[in-house]
């Protein structure tokens, strides 16, 4: 439950495509909008902080290390960020993926929100669902309707005035709790729950038992690598018979342009996706949707490749190999490095993560041409 609930909240997060068509602002590290500002939305922010003390007469989407919404949001806010606070209105549905999401103030629809920590204040209020997958939740204000979430551990300490269905760790409910529906919550302990706390329906625990971590064995660890190295290989060997300039044409934009490719990558990493969930919720749109989330999955995995290939050619270049090893052993090259990097813990998803971004934005680039105005 805690994965679906990861998968779904961060799809919802994401900023939708409409931002395709609109200037970011993002040329300042901090952007402002003053108590008494109006601004026409939807609004685009990003950059270091962005602090919304006014109004944004729609929508909002937003992307910087700290969001801070003092004001009015008339609309729907998405936003990814290091932190976000908001301890003002939000007149739609908060959409947020952080590392830190603190909830003070009111929002008017649904709260769906992903981080590692996620505090819901005492004096806040969501009006409609909270949907919430954290390390750590911490609820002290008012759920109105029903709360879904995920955590390792969960401290419920306000109100939620309906249901509450739960994947936790741990669970704790204090004396000042107050849940007007069931509890029905899956974990490996039993929930603390103080006497004195108010559940109108059932408390439902079903234990779970805790994942057995299953050893892996060097051997199996290199075959899956050797594996992942040759499909990608044959993949690069059968698009270069097909269309001989594909991969030069590709990887350009990312040797050329580096940082515009990176741009480029990160934009589509997180708009493509949630396009197509979209598209799929309307009957006419389905099939665009599933054919952009095929797109994308195919996308990915060139970006790879994309990125081996430059990796292989800058290092060719760099201890002058480019005369005896080029083609297909500058992208072989490139796959071992990713490979032999994305194996070492974190640091390698982070690695292979700005792999994807980059190759992704060099695909982009190369292939995508914006209708003329």
């Amino acid at each position: 439950m805690l994965k679906r609930l990861s998968i779904i909240l961060l799809m919802l997060v994401i900023i939708p495509s409409t931002a395709l068509a609109v200037d970011i602002q993002n040329d300042q590290s901090a952007t402002v909008i003053l108590s008494d500002e109006v601004v026409k939305g939807p609004g685009f922010y990003s950059g270091d902080t962005v602090k919304i003390d006014g109004t944004i007469d729609g929508a909002l989407f937003v992307a910087a290390r700290e969001v801070i919404i003092n004001g009015t949001i008339k609309g729907d806010v998405f936003s990814a960020s290091r932190k976000i606070i908001v301890n003002g209105t939000v007149e739609g549905d908060l959409h947020s993926a952080s590392q830190k999401i603190d909830i003070n103030g009111n929002v008017l629809d649904d709260a769906r929100v992903a981080a590692e920590r996620i505090s819901v204040g005492k004096n806040a209020v969501i009006n409609r669902d909270a949907m919430m997958v954290a390390s750590e939740l911490v609820h002290m204000g008012q759920i109105q309707r029903q709360l879904f979430a995920g955590a390792e551990n969960i401290g419920i300490l306000g109100s939620v005035n309906d249901d509450v269905r739960l994947e936790v760790g741990r669970l704790k409910v204090t004396d000042t709790a107050t849940i007007k529906g069931d509890l029905n919550y899956h974990s490996p302990n039993k929930a603390t729950i103080d006497n004195t706390a108010q559940i109108t329906g059932n408390s439902n625990w079903q234990k779970t038992e805790p994942k057995k971590e299953v050893q892996e064995s060097p051997f199996d660890g290199f075959s899956s690598i050797l594996l992942s190295i040759i499909s990608a290989l044959l993949l690069w060997l059968v698009i270069t018979f097909w269309r001989p300039g594909f991969w030069t044409k590709t990887a350009s934009p990312l040797m050329d342009h580096s940082l515009k490719a990176l741009g480029a990558g990160f934009l589509a990493l997180i708009l493509v996706p949630l396009i197509a969930v979209v598209s799929m919720i309307t009957i006419v749109g389905a099939p665009i949707g599933v054919i952009l989330g095929l797109t994308y999955g195919v996308s990915i995995y060139i970006a790879k490749i994309v990125a081996a290939s430059v990796i292989g050619l800058f290092l060719a270049n760099k201890y002058d190999w480019a005369k005896k090893h080029k083609g297909t052993w500058a992208v072989l090259l490139g796959l071992v490095v990713i490979s032999a990097i994305g194996y070492i813990p974190v640091a390698g998803f982070i690695f292979k993560l700005f792999v994807i971004v980059a190759g992704l934005g060099s695909l982009v680039m190369a292939h995508w041409r914006p209708t003329p105005k």
